[in-house]
């Protein structure tokens, strides 16, 4: 397999973060693939970016394998007072704000070329998940999502990246260590 097919979903991950970095230059405060769990740990604007499912996608007819990802970019903005007038202000930022990230996407392979397909059912929304509600209390924030097929390498997955030694629980502001070495 040639050295250009070795790409994950690490790269694909990497290169996204990339590509909204330099797109949204000084009008971001931070762009991660990772939602705080602490409140006030994330600086707004912000936008925050995972995979949220893997499907099938078509297959290309070489080794390479198609993903069919689901795409989250979570746009965040942080509330500066609880005044009625600011809320109004800050639910229009919002909106503002998902729609320059659908814009800027929309035509995104994210510098891989035909290793991901053209951006297919961009979609914004107020968040309504769970998880992202109890991780960003005291934020304003909106979903924009998106499906795209990427194609990886079959050996995606390298053995010797970095191990997990913690795992711990964070259920109801309860963080409890689960599994130690």
């Amino acid at each position: 397999m040639s050295e250009e097919l070795t790409l994950s979903p690490s790269d694909y991950l990497e290169a996204i973060v990339g590509v909204l970095e330099t797109k949204f230059n000084g009008k971001v405060a931070s762009v991660t693939t990772e939602i705080p769990v602490e409140e006030g740990a994330i600086k707004t604007p912000a936008l925050v970016v995972e995979i949220g499912s893997v499907g099938d996608g078509i297959d290309g007819g070489d080794d390479r394998i198609p993903l069919d990802f689901t795409v989250n970019i979570f746009c965040i903005l942080g509330y500066s007072t609880h005044s009625p007038e600011n809320n109004i202000h800050i639910e229009r930022e919002i909106v503002n704000m998902a729609c320059a990230v659908k814009a800027k996407i929309r035509h995104e392979r994210w510098g891989f070329g035909s290793a991901a397909s053209i951006i297919r059912s961009i979609n914004a929304e107020p968040i309504e998940s769970v998880k992202a509600s109890n991780c960003l209390k005291g934020y304003e924030k909106w979903l924009v999502s998106f499906d795209q097929t990427f194609y990886a390498s079959d050996d995606m997955w390298a053995t010797t990246g970095s191990e997990i030694t913690t795992v711990y629980s964070n259920n109801n502001d309860n963080t409890e260590l689960l599994v130690e070495p």
